[in-house]
């Protein structure tokens, strides 16, 4: 733990804490942008994000990544769903290559209001 991990994906980034701490301790890249964030990794400004980065995951290593911490996120969100005592997140899944998504009835905006879109957790929402 420590280390900045970089995600590399074809399709969609599926890393955790995509949207609260994530973008804080790591990188991620598209296939095709790869040679971009190397090039950007290697440029000498970029050694202070580098370090700043791995403080961070150091940081939450314990709190979001370990088997207690990462319980203690699900149990936070689960009591919470959007709420702020948890940095977990759930989100739309990318449509398929037929352009076929999760169900959407089965999604709400969120809680703050934003445009993209956050599960419903409560038993009512699975209901006929």
């Amino acid at each position: 733990m420590g280390l900045a991990p970089i995600h590399v994906y074809t399709d969609f980034p599926w890393v955790p804490y995509h949207d609260t701490i994530f973008p804080q301790l790591g990188y991620t890249a598209q296939l095709a942008n790869l040679s971009a964030l190397l090039d950007h990794l290697k440029a000498p400004d970029s050694l202070a994000e580098l370090k700043a980065k791995e403080a961070a995951a150091l940081k939450y290593s314990q709190s979001h990544f370990s088997l207690a911490g990462a319980m203690t996120q699900v149990a936070r969100f689960m009591l919470d769903p959007g709420g702020t005592q948890s940095d977990l997140r759930c989100r739309l899944l990318p449509k398929d290559c037929r352009g076929v998504s999760f169900p959407e009835q089965m999604w709400t905006s969120t809680l703050s209001g934003a445009s993209d879109k956050s599960f419903d957790v409560r038993a009512e929402s699975f209901l006929p």
